[in-house]
């Protein structure tokens, strides 16, 4: 059951990996503009700072002990330090010419209020299969990404300095790891009552995943070659 749940999970997740979107196409081919940039750091910046209350939401009615203490540790990754997660984000936001005010004032578009709302209520409200399939189709895609971001920001966007993307490459590495732990809690705690909604809540994070960078190619009429 865990194995063939698994690889129907793959490829749900390569079917809307966001690598394969118009934005993420448009990003290594250096055809974003500086502005939709700047935008997007700040629209993301909501989410960053959201996530830790994803995983707060889940391990707070997780039984689990393995399973709650995977969701500790990545939650403590995410909120300690001196810069945390959502500061790594911020100084990335800044670089790209944001100022710090402009960070914190921003108010979010609909898709990411929209993805933030779906996120928490999956892992707050939903089985922790629910809740591990929503991060598991979020994290397992984050290393690619990252490395793609990093090369095209060093390539076409003159950011040569790698403490502006100093977030992606800790990204590389927590979040391969992070995925590779939560394929194994989701092989542990599937079963044949809980998979057609753990499915489904993979699917919903993948949806407004790629809805969001929908928005913003139609806002800022990105266009890949």
């Amino acid at each position: 059951m865990s194995e063939q749940f698994l690889t129907h999970l793959d490829q749900k997740i390569q079917l809307k990996h966001l690598l394969n979107h118009e934005f993420y196409k448009a990003w290594s081919q250096g055809l974003l503009s500086k502005e939709c940039l700047k935008e997007y750091a700040k629209e993301y910046y909501h989410h960053v700072k959201a996530f830790p209350t994803y995983l707060s939401a889940l391990h707070s009615h997780t039984e689990d002990q393995e399973t709650r203490k995977h969701l500790l540790t990545n939650l403590i990754e995410e909120e300690d330090g001196s810069p945390n997660h959502p500061e790594l984000w911020k100084s990335f936001a800044l670089a790209l010419g944001n100022t710090e005010e402009e960070i914190i004032a921003h108010t979010p578009c609909c898709e990411i209020q929209s993805l933030i709302h779906v996120f928490r209520n999956q892992c707050l409200d939903g089985t922790v299969c629910e809740g591990l399939t929503a991060l598991y189709a979020y994290e397992s895609q984050i290393p690619e990404i990252c490395i793609s971001k990093i090369d095209g920001l060093k390539k076409h966007y003159g950011m040569q300095n790698h403490e502006s993307w100093k977030y992606f490459i800790v990204h590389i590495a927590a979040d391969k790891e992070h995925a590779a732990v939560e394929r194994e809690l989701i092989a542990k705690h599937i079963n044949d009552n809980d998979a057609p909604a753990a499915m489904k809540s993979a699917e919903a994070i993948l949806n407004h995943l790629w809805g969001f960078l929908s928005g913003l190619c139609e806002r800022y009429d990105v266009k890949c070659a």
